[in-house]
């Protein structure tokens, strides 16, 4: 009977020198491959850095740019959420930005607008008194509460409804 895997002996016989653990053919070519593939990729970056010239500067940010934030998974109300809306504000005091996106989860752990105060109005108070529009959209934690409907009623995260497109500009959310 065949077994299915392969077998030797434990431990050699008396006077048999100790066997070499033998490398199947493939395990042996993969460092020939990875190398093979170092090479090829510093061969391609090379080709790319010299067609593509120096690195150029982003261009000049133009009047009718959209500047524009996104968040996901914030509403915790803790340092880190608040450590995040500190940078946003900064960006927004540099370059003021059009908008702010919200990707879901806006309010753990449940969704409830009970602590809307302690996840939302409290960590963005800087750029919602600067008019910085927010619109959100449910997680799965924001649709513990009502299936989400209440935070799509709330005006200040800019529902306008459960699935909704929004643009500005030649921009399509």
């Amino acid at each position: 009977m065949r077994t299915p895997f392969p077998t030797r002996p434990c431990s050699p016989g008396p006077g048999q020198p100790e066997p070499k653990p033998q490398r199947s053919p493939s395990l042996a070519r993969r460092p020939l491959v990875f190398a093979a593939l170092l090479v090829l990729v510093a061969l391609v970056g090379r080709a790319g850095a010299g067609l593509a010239g120096p690195a150029q500067p982003p261009p000049p940010i133009q009047a009718s740019s959209l500047r524009w934030l996104a968040i996901g998974d914030s509403g915790s109300g803790d340092s880190k959420q608040t450590a995040v809306a500190d940078q946003m504000v900064k960006v927004q005091q540099r370059k003021p930005v059009d908008l702010v996106l919200m990707a879901g989860d806006n309010i753990y752990p449940d969704g409830n607008l009970n602590r809307v105060e302690a996840t939302f109005l409290r960590p963005y108070r800087a750029l919602l008194d600067a008019k910085v529009p927010f619109h959100a959209v449910l997680g799965n934690h924001d649709i513990r509460t009502g299936n989400g409907d209440p935070q799509i009623a709330y005006p200040p995260f800019g529902m306008k409804g459960r699935w909704y497109t929004l643009r500005r500009g030649p921009v399509e959310f």
